[in-house]
């Protein structure tokens, strides 16, 4: 009997003979009944071209009450890299393989994961796991809905989950808040998706699976006291001690280049997300939820908009637009002489690099406007004027932003303080760092304050940023902040939050010996901040004179 192929080329689970490999015979026989006769649509979780989750309810001989159970199949001959999941499979390496031995010990061991009930292999060679449903909420959910003592009981929860797994010597591989589950009446944290699970040989690998937690963490944007007690929780800033903190940052910083790497190759291109902008002379990449004749009418509007901003002597222009709904900022340079022609053909133009990074960083975190398309006007093969158009974020710029009180300027530094300390423990830089290339949301009762990076083409990272580097990103956002907004209280709030995240290299740079160094540093930039209520510009001038 031909076997019907649903839109994944997936066989559907009901469709040939069970060879059940392991498990418990009286669920296997349920679980044998009820597949014979295929499962409903309405069953399926969760699908893709590697695996399908389905639940179902099962009652057998001897249930008092009925039973929900999730089934899942992995796809080894019929989904995608048919070869080598094969392959996998008779070598014993196959992915149902590793996750239900995975199971097995770790719920043995009393480690929260769901419990394993049977494990098995279809005619066509697909494999499939049966466990029990975990009633509950994913965290993710979870915890953006709780109140701050829930939040805190979470973290809790999920430390010393995280703390049983490596006690045991193993590491989950693929640890993110997807991967998470909190449980209705405990909120106890459940480990999913255990197919990566492996021993932890070396200390480097549980840096990179706290990681790979981190950078989930912060992409969901938890608040940094809870990242904290987490870190503090797992020992991962043992005794806070300066070199496992670095070793830590060092990790993450390795984890995100990793992250942003792989998916850099398949996502920035046109075919993953993306389309080719091809119109007479323009040339470049446009996101794929847009299309090429909306943009073109975008650009029309925008260059023949009254309101649009002039900039370097009219060499470029800034102007405001909506495009299928979406407010956005259209940004114009004209072309340039033969030699800056050349330059630009061989590392790409402002527009492209700023596409380029700026998509990048929205892999990483997604803590920049979002670009969405790029142009570049062609003649003799060479770029020519050129076109960045960028999603709005935020209400104001932050060095325009005046707070209501010194206690609120005092709330937004702190604020700050931590986004920027997790941009550099990242390695995330800005090369122009300054109020004006800052957007901000301000926060409004109880949620925080929100922030972006433009002028994307100054993005770089992620790579390590040394002392340098980031005394210079701190000076020149200080100095470019007037004093009448951020106030000595608010400013020195700033650097505790900042330094407290991440301290320098240099442990001479302690938070007073930095402080000079930053307020000699903005003093010497000359710039909007003059250290008004300050006690500390006069003596760093006075030393700087008499050197």
């Amino acid at each position: 009997m031909k076997r019907a192929i649903d839109a994944f080329g997936t066989e559907p689970i009901g469709a040939g003979s069970i060879v059940w490999l392991a498990g418990d015979e009286r669920t296997q026989t349920v679980l044998s009944e009820l597949l014979a006769a295929e499962l409903a649509p309405g069953t399926t979780i969760q699908k893709n071209a590697r695996r399908t989750l389905r639940e179902v309810v099962v009652r057998g001989v001897g249930d008092p009450d009925p039973r929900r159970i999730v089934i899942k199949t992995h796809h080894l001959a019929t989904g995608r890299h048919r070869l080598r999941e094969g392959l996998k499979r008779r070598l014993g390496w196959s992915p149902a393989r590793r996750e239900w031995r995975a199971l097995v010990e770790l719920h043995a061991a009393g480690v929260p994961v769901p419990r394993p009930l049977a494990y098995g292999r279809l005619a066509s060679g697909d494999e499939l796991i049966a466990v029990e449903f975990i009633s509950g909420t994913p965290l993710r959910e979870r915890f953006a809905r709780a109140e701050e003592t829930t939040r805190n009981r979470l973290v809790a929860n999920l430390s010393s989950t995280l703390a049983r797994l490596h006690a045991m010597g193993h590491v989950h591989g693929d640890l993110h808040l997807g991967n998470l589950r909190a449980r209705a009446d405990t909120d106890e944290i459940v480990l999913l998706d255990l197919q990566r699970l492996r021993p932890a040989r070396r200390h480097s690998d549980r840096l990179r699976d706290h990681a790979s937690l981190e950078l989930s963490l912060l992409r969901a944007e938890w608040p940094a006291a809870q990242r904290a007690t987490l870190r503090r929780n797992l020992a991962v800033y043992l005794r806070m001690d300066p070199s496992e903190r670095a070793d830590f940052d060092a990790a993450l910083r390795r984890f995100a280049a990793d992250h942003v790497r792989g998916r850099a190759r398949r996502r920035l291109r046109a075919g993953r997300g993306l389309e080719q902008v091809c119109a007479g002379r323009l040339r470049g990449l446009l996101d794929a939820s847009l299309s090429q004749q909306e943009l073109l009418r975008l650009l029309d509007r925008a260059e023949r908009s009254p309101a649009r901003l002039a900039r370097r002597e009219g060499q470029a222009w800034i102007a405001e637009g909506e495009i299928a709904g979406r407010a956005v900022i259209v940004k114009w340079r004209a072309g340039r002489g033969l030699a800056q022609r050349l330059v630009a053909c061989a590392r790409g133009t402002s527009a492209a690099r700023a596409f380029r990074q700026g998509g990048r960083e929205q892999l990483l975190l997604a803590r920049s406007a979002r670009p969405l398309a790029y142009l570049e006007e062609r003649s003799t093969g060479l770029p020519g004027a050129t076109w960045l158009i960028l999603e709005c974020v935020g209400d104001v710029d932050l060095d325009a932003y005046r707070p209501s009180t010194p206690a609120a300027a005092c709330a937004l530094a702190q604020g700050l303080g931590d986004w920027l300390a997790d941009l550099h423990a990242l390695g995330l830089g800005h090369a122009d760092l300054k109020g004006s290339n800052l957007r901000l949301r301000p926060g409004v009762a109880e949620s925080p304050p929100r922030f972006w990076l433009v002028d994307l083409e100054d993005l770089h990272g992620p790579k390590e940023l040394g002392d340098e580097a980031r005394l210079k990103a701190l000076a020149q956002l200080n100095a470019s902040i007037p004093d009448a907004h951020f106030g000595p209280d608010a400013r020195l709030a700033f650097l505790a939050r900042y330094l407290a995240r991440l301290p320098f290299t240099d442990r001479q740079l302690e938070f007073e010996r930095a402080k000079t160094e930053i307020v000699r540093r903005s003093l010497a930039r000359g710039h909007r901040w003059r250290g008004e209520g300050c006690a500390e510009p006069q003596s760093v001038v006075t030393v700087s004179q008499r050197k």
